[in-house]
Formats: C-alpha cells, sequence, structure tokens
C-alpha cells in the first residue's frame, strides 16, 4: 500500500524532515503562547476543572432528587462556594495565628539547628545558612500574599464557573454550527465526550482522595495535639492534587511544626509514620483503584508533566498538570501525524478510549 506520508519506511525523507520541523514550531509557539498568557489561561483552566466536578456533583443530586439539570447545577455551585467561604474562613484565622506566632517558631527553629549543629560539630557560619533557608517570618509573609492572589483568583473562577454553567446547553448547537452536521461533528462531540469524561474522573476521584487525606491526617494531628491542624490538614487536601511531591510536601511541613512545637523526637517520628500510612493507603491503594484505566498516563509522563507545566504556570501548573495531559493525549490521538506521540504518553502503548 502506498504511503505518501512517508512514515513507516526506513528512509528519512523530505516529508519526515518537514513534518518534523512543523511539529516542533507548533509545539514551540504553544508553549510560548501558554506561558505568556499565562495570567489569563490560569483562571479559565481551573474554571474548566471546577466546572468538570460541578457538573459531575449535580449529575448526581439530580439523579437523586429529580430536580431538574439548572436547578441541580445552581444547588450544587451555591452549596461548594457555601462550604468553600466558610471553610477558608477558618482557615484565614488558623493562618493569622501562624503569622502571630511565627516569630516563636523561628526562634525554636534557630535552638533546633544550633542543637543540631552541636552534634554534627559545625561552625556558627554553617548555623546561619540553614537559618536563611527556613524563615518562618518571610515565609508567613509570603503565604499571605499568595492567599490574597488565590483569593482574586478564586472570584474570577467562580464567574467563569457561573458563565460556562449557563452556556451548557448551548453547547451541543455550537458545535453543530461550527462543524455541520456530518462526520466531523461526530469526531469533535466524541473528542468532547472523552475530555469530559476523563477529565471529570480525574477530578472528582482525586479530590475525594484528597478530602479523605485531609480528614483523616485531620483528626491524627488534633489527637496529637499539633498545633493548628486543621489548617495543616488543608495544606495536605491541596497539594494531594500535585502528583508524586505533593504528599511528601504534605507531611513534611505537619511534622516540622510538630518538631518545633514539642522538640519530641519520638512523637515527631510517630506522627511522620501515621501520617505516612494515610497517604500510602489512600493514594497508592484506594485511588488507583477508584480511578481504574481511566488516564492510561505513564508515572514517567507524569513526572515530566509536572515539570512543564510547573516551568509555565507555577504552583497551578503542577495542580492542572495531569488533566491538561489527558487532554493533550485525547486531542493528539484524533490526528494521524500526532496519534504516535499520544501512544508514547500512555501507560500501556493503548488508547482504549480512542474510536481508532
Amino acid at each position: 500500500m502506498n504511503n505518501p506520508s512517508g512514515w513507516g519506511s526506513n528512509r528519512v525523507t523530505p516529508t519526515h524532515i518537514l513534518i518534523t520541523a512543523a511539529t516542533l514550531i507548533i509545539i514551540g509557539a504553544i508553549g510560548y503562547f501558554l506561558s505568556t498568557w499565562r495570567s489569563v489561561l490560569v483562571p479559565v483552566a481551573i474554571a474548566f476543572m471546577a466546572w468538570f466536578l460541578i457538573s459531575a456533583l449535580a449529575y448526581r443530586v439530580h439523579k437523586i432528587t429529580r430536580l431538574p439539570r439548572w436547578l441541580s447545577q445552581l444547588f450544587t455551585i451555591l452549596a461548594l462556594a457555601s462550604v468553600f467561604y466558610l471553610s477558608g474562613r477558618i482557615i484565614l484565622d488558623q493562618f493569622f495565628a501562624i503569622q502571630a506566632e511565627a516569630p516563636i517558631y523561628q526562634a525554636r527553629l534557630s535552638s533546633l539547628f544550633r542543637d543540631l549543629a552541636q552534634y554534627f560539630g559545625l561552625d556558627d557560619k554553617d548555623i546561619t545558612m540553614m537559618l536563611e533557608q527556613f524563615n518562618f517570618v518571610a515565609l508567613a509573609g509570603q503565604l499571605a500574599n499568595m492567599a490574597r492572589g488565590v483569593l482574586t483568583t478564586s472570584l474570577l473562577v467562580l464567574l467563569y464557573v457561573l458563565l460556562l454553567s449557563l452556556e451548557q446547553h448551548l453547547f451541543p448547537r455550537k458545535i453543530t454550527a461550527i462543524f455541520g452536521e456530518g462526520e466531523a461533528r461526530t469526531t469533535a462531540q466524541q473528542t468532547l465526550s472523552q475530555i469530559q469524561r476523563r477529565v471529570q474522573s480525574y477530578v472528582a476521584v482525586k479530590t475525594l482522595v484528597s478530602f479523605l487525606t485531609g480528614a483523616l491526617s485531620c483528626i491524627i494531628m488534633l489527637f496529637a495535639g499539633v498545633d493548628h491542624g486543621i489548617f495543616w490538614a488543608f495544606l495536605i487536601f491541596m497539594l494531594n492534587y500535585i502528583p508524586n511531591i505533593g504528599s511528601v510536601i504534605a507531611v513534611l511541613l505537619p511534622v516540622l511544626m510538630t518538631l518545633l512545637q514539642t522538640g519530641d523526637w519520638g512523637a515527631t517520628i510517630g506522627l511522620a509514620l501515621a501520617l505516612t500510612i494515610v497517604q500510602q493507603i489512600l493514594g497508592s491503594i484506594v485511588e488507583p483503584r477508584l480511578m481504574g484505566s481511566s488516564l492510561n498516563i505513564s508515572p514517567f509522563v507524569v513526572l515530566l508533566s509536572l515539570t512543564v507545566w510547573g516551568s509555565m504556570w507555577g504552583l497551578p501548573g503542577m495542580f492542572l498538570c495531569v488533566p491538561l495531559t489527558v487532554v493533550a493525549m485525547i486531542i493528539m490521538a484524533e490526528f494521524p501525524n500526532t496519534r504516535a506521540l499520544a501512544l508514547l504518553l500512555s501507560r500501556d502503548g493503548s488508547l482504549t478510549d480512542s474510536k481508532h
């Protein structure tokens, strides 16, 4: 059979070179666009992720209560907004308390480092260098600035979600207007359905597992008497969205707080073990069972996407790296010239959700 594109042969043809060059140029242009328009695209991406989650919850509400779909959607949005508002008030109160106590924790950290320095025979210069890397007062100020940015972004995301929900019923009509009534419209609908189903599944499962992890961690920390356990549990909930490194950071922060609070290495190690067990059970056993094979992304690709999206969009990119990679895989699978790349990104070399 003829192979006009030249792919599949052992000989490098001008077509190979042109397609490769064009692909690299397009990837570079997309990367530049994503980095340059970061401030605009990040709230939009978060809004779509939130909308997927709200749509999944609204569907459950509709099934249980038999309310109209639009009313179920509105009820879900208002309920989640209320929960986040009340939770935000509690978290902010805890944060301001930590900020007020930051000098105390800094003094305890200095004392801890000096004890460790004496034990290992380090001089004052080494102690000063270590303390410069762990400045609680400066960290509290940085977190305060970050909180203000999160608040502003959250209001914009809420507005986007409301607009998406209001226009949701018009999406099929717009697809028909763009692609017509033929095969192109069917392909577009199938692609969008795959994106919605797989991203919705990921966001829903990840949110449930992150909530359970944060709740169990909160119970453990309150039982252990850790200061501001609710705040650290909230951070565990949020950091659990970041693949691989998020759970590690989530355990280290309350463990460090316990060490500074009590100075008891036994209690600190015990808390670290308890939080790690919760992370391992929920993250390594429960989450894969709930997630199933809906993502089908290579673990190496997850780590790579964490680095790439993190470098372009910072912390929000780390949160969104997995669903954004899923969207990219689904879209690339629909085009012959990029389907091979989608297969490389997959875990087992197959695209089970693809129609091909």
